[in-house]
């Protein structure tokens, strides 16, 4: 692995990922909350610090 790559990893929180999972099977973000017992604004929180540690931006919604 080059150094970039050492780096994302280093700032990954798997439990973001789990988040991620979960929203992705279809769930809403109050669902998400619901199944991970914490407020729909923890869940946002989480999928922005993810989005902040991906390689690739994402694009903005306007």
């Amino acid at each position: 692995m080059d150094g970039s790559s050492d780096s994302i990893l280093s700032a990954l929180d798997l439990n973001h990922l789990r988040i991620l999972d979960t929203m992705l099977r279809g769930l809403s973000v109050r669902q998400t909350a619901e199944h991970f017992c914490v407020t729909p604004s923890a869940i946002s929180h989480a999928l922005a610090k993810l989005d902040a540690t991906s390689p690739t931006k994402s694009p903005t919604v306007p």
